[in-house]
């Protein structure tokens, strides 16, 4: 979902601002999270993880705000900072969802709901928007699909090569993670 997603998050955020779409995702990932944390059927899992995803797609437009409210010189400290904070994100969630789970099999999602709400109220409250009104685009919604921008991203010379070199490794790494040898 984060394919479809992230492309769209990132158009809609050159269109309306950064601001109301990383607020608007911290209250889908919420509503994903509570689902999940009180889901009962498959189904309503299926749902929750989807609109996670969905909700989900939006380091795009975080960088893009960091790159619209740091000097040139600062920028790559801002985006370093950012990608660190993605990568603590990804070793501490399943530590502490663990930890929860300890207590029951839903404080996990019920809790990372309640941090998502809690991030959505100070971004409601706090975050000032990064990108003037000037500056935005005019692109309509039914350009902001993953496919077209793939297709223009091939296009560009080069690049193709590169995403196609970048999507083998990510599948080497897949490969290498998920491999049990067999037990003889």
């Amino acid at each position: 979902m984060q394919f479809f997603g992230g492309p769209f998050l990132s158009g809609l955020s050159d269109r309306t601002g950064r601001r109301p779409v990383l607020v608007a995702c911290l209250l889908g990932a919420s509503l994903a999270y509570a689902l999940l944390g009180l889901a009962e059927t498959l189904a309503l899992v299926v749902v929750a993880v989807a609109l996670a995803g969905a909700a989900g797609g939006t380091q795009a437009t975080a960088q893009a705000f960091i790159a619209d409210s740091t000097a040139p010189e600062d920028r790559a400290r801002g985006l370093g900072i950012i990608g660190a904070a993605f990568g603590l994100g990804l070793m501490a969630g399943p530590l502490l969802g663990g930890l929860l789970s300890l207590y029951s099999l839903q404080a996990p999602a019920l809790a990372a709901s309640g941090l998502a709400l809690a991030n959505a109220t100070f971004g409601l409250l706090v975050l000032p928007e990064s990108l003037p009104e000037r500056r935005r685009s005019r692109t309509p919604l039914l350009r902001m699909d993953p496919v077209s921008g793939l297709v223009q991203t091939i296009r560009m010379g080069g690049t193709g090569t590169l995403l196609l070199a970048v999507l083998l490794l990510n599948l080497a790494f897949t490969g290498f993670f998920n491999y049990k040898p067999a037990r003889g």
